[in-house]
């Protein structure tokens, strides 16, 4: 079981990532299952919704390094995909 959880940091001035992690219940431990980044002007609400409704059906087939809290699972998301 699953609790769905957003987190946001902005990152510009009219640009925001929310972070859409999950937390593995009852262990507490944390995964960021995709960040998405919002920006004035747009809506892309349903490519989102969609984007997380085919993750949470494929993480049964994955191997999902759970994180110990919100913040660690943030930074390995981050250090995953920096460039």
């Amino acid at each position: 079981m699953y609790r769905h959880i957003n987190i946001y940091k902005t990152i510009e001035s009219e640009t925001v990532v929310r972070y859409v992690i999950l937390e593995k219940i009852p262990e507490m431990e944390f995964f960021v299952l995709h960040a998405d980044f919002l920006r004035l002007g747009e809506n892309n609400e349903d490519y989102f919704r969609k984007l997380t409704l085919e993750r949470l059906l494929d993480i049964s087939q994955q191997k999902i390094p759970w994180e110990k809290s919100i913040e660690e699972a943030i930074l390995m998301h981050d250090k995953q995909f920096e460039n």
